[in-house]
């Protein structure tokens, strides 16, 4: 068995039956290379066979335990390294690389099935404003509040992620332009409801967001992502806090 085939086996037994496993089969092992040796020889000793057992019981429960101790460290080191590779650190959402692994994902699932599938381009507003002055760790808290906010309102299947800066994408399986615009407008209002201070003065929170849909064929990632990211600046040039479905004249 593969090592890591083999890791993935104890881990689903968990620790107490993997270890007992482990000492079961060098017990095993132990006896049966004994009495193979016996029979080679002639001298078949009955105690011998017992030490062979009761021997490894011991031995084998100690170094399985350290064994399998290393194997779930690793395992959660792994898992770790995974999180961080697809988190962004400050907010805990998805990050870039994760949002257009899934929307390659989702594209050729589209193209498989025939199903529709919308992206949401987020864009807080005003948001240098906010760093010049009130400072970035207020800008960061921002962060963290439209990002906890609009998670909170996501299916299980949506992907939500920091693309970058202060622009978060949505990714939508299975839901129309029309869809997507009512979920966008909803996110709207959840956005522009973030209470928020700074030395007990109101900091207002607002978003603009564009809306497209993947067109199937003849379209492409990049033409989509192109799409949203002009439907949001529309949604800026017609005054901010509003949610666009059109690219805007020039994009």
């Amino acid at each position: 068995m593969q090592p890591a085939k083999l890791r993935g086996f104890l881990r689903k037994l968990g620790f107490v039956p993997a270890t007992a496993l482990l000492t079961a089969v060098a017990s095993g092992a132990s006896v049966a290379i004994t009495v193979a040796v016996m029979a080679i020889t002639g001298d078949f000793d009955a105690r011998g066979v017992l030490l062979a057992a009761c021997v490894p019981m011991i031995v084998a429960t100690l170094m399985s335990l350290q064994f399998l101790k290393m194997v779930f460290q690793l395992d959660a080191a792994e898992a770790e390294l995974k999180k961080l590779a697809i988190t962004d650190e400050l907010t805990g959402i998805y990050n870039r690389r994760y949002f257009l692994d899934s929307a390659e994902r989702e594209m050729a699932r589209a193209l498989r099935f025939g199903k529709p599938f919308s992206c949401i381009l987020l864009d807080i507003d005003g948001f240098k404003r906010v760093n010049d002055g009130y400072g970035h760790n207020t800008g960061d808290e921002i962060l963290k509040a439209v990002a906890s906010t609009c998670l909170r309102h996501c299916r299980k299947i949506d992907t939500f992620a920091r693309y970058g800066g202060d622009e978060f994408y949505f990714l939508l399986p299975e839901c129309t332009q029309e869809e997507a615009k009512t979920f966008a407008e909803r996110i709207r209002w959840a956005v522009e409801r973030i209470r928020f201070e700074y030395e007990k003065q109101p900091v207002p929170v607002t978003a603009s967001l564009g809306v497209q849909t993947f067109k199937g064929p003849e379209d492409s990632l990049d033409r989509l992502l192109i799409r949203t990211d002009s439907a949001m600046y529309a949604a800026k040039q017609a005054g901010k806090n509003k949610v666009s479905v059109v690219a805007a004249p020039g994009k």
